[in-house]
Order: C-alpha cells, then structure tokens, then sequence
C-alpha cells in the first residue's frame, strides 16, 4: 500500500468555500455529510418573524387555557353586588358600631379590649368601619362605645 500524504495546510484551506468541499465523495453508497436544503416553512422576507409568532401565539393560547381551567366560574356580571343585595353575614359576629373610618374604629376596640370584650373591625365599601363583636358581649359594647 502507498502512503499519501496529506496536502499542506495551504491547499486544504484554499478549498474551502469550493463546490464539493466538505462532502463525502459521490458513488458506492457514500452518504451525503451535509445537506442544504429549504427552510420548512416559506413565509417570504419575513421568514425571521415566524418563530417569535407562534410563540406569542402558543402563549396567548396558554394564557386562555390556564384563564378558562383556574378561573372563578362565575361571569363579570355576576360577581358584582346588586345595590338590592341583602346585609353582609358576619356568621357569630354583630355589628355594634358604624365609624368613619379606621382610627375612630381602633380606639373603641381599644375601650372594648380593656373591657375584656374581643372585637374585629370591617372596612365596607363605602369606606365606612365596623366594629363587629360575640353576641353574648353586643348589649355591653354598646353600650361601652356610646352607641
């Protein structure tokens, strides 16, 4: 067998960028070692803009998926309260005092409180606070806070 030796550095690199280099030779079988072929998907001069808008496009569809799996169930419509609708239910608690706001509603919990009266106080739409108590101490803290 004859030893060929391989061309010097110069030759090999001068070929580069010639038809045929880079390819395994044609013939035998020889597979093909890479292959140029067409862009999957023809969209035009804007072929760069097609990935990024189906991936706005997937996740806007996520974004409804997971909006219509987690959502409340109910409509916008019927999530609004009825000017009609009937008195918030406290459960146990009893309104006993209607204040204009947050530091008046404090101060009497903190009468109430020193009075060995547990109290909770609730912001309502209006912006108006209530102070909310156990049945059992209502009569008392009435008539603690002057009401």
């Amino acid at each position: 067998m004859q030893d060929r030796a391989a061309p010097p550095a110069a030759e090999r690199f001068a070929r580069i960028g010639q038809p045929g280099h880079g390819r395994a030779p044609r013939g035998a079988g020889a597979p093909e070692r890479c292959h140029h072929g067409h862009v999957p998907i023809d969209a035009g001069s804007l072929h760069y803009a097609v990935g990024p808008a189906i991936a706005v496009v997937v996740v806007c569809l996520l974004g409804l998926l997971l909006r219509w799996v987690f959502g409340s169930g109910r409509s916008s419509a019927a999530a609004r309260v009825r000017p009609d609708a009937a008195p918030p239910d406290y459960g146990l608690l009893r309104p006993v005092a209607l204040l204009p706001g947050r530091p008046e509603a404090n101060a009497l919990r903190a009468v109430l409180s020193d009075a060995g009266i547990r109290s909770t106080a609730n912001v309502r739409r209006d912006g108006r606070v209530e102070v909310l108590v156990f049945p059992d101490d209502a009569d008392r803290a009435r008539r603690l806070g002057g009401v």
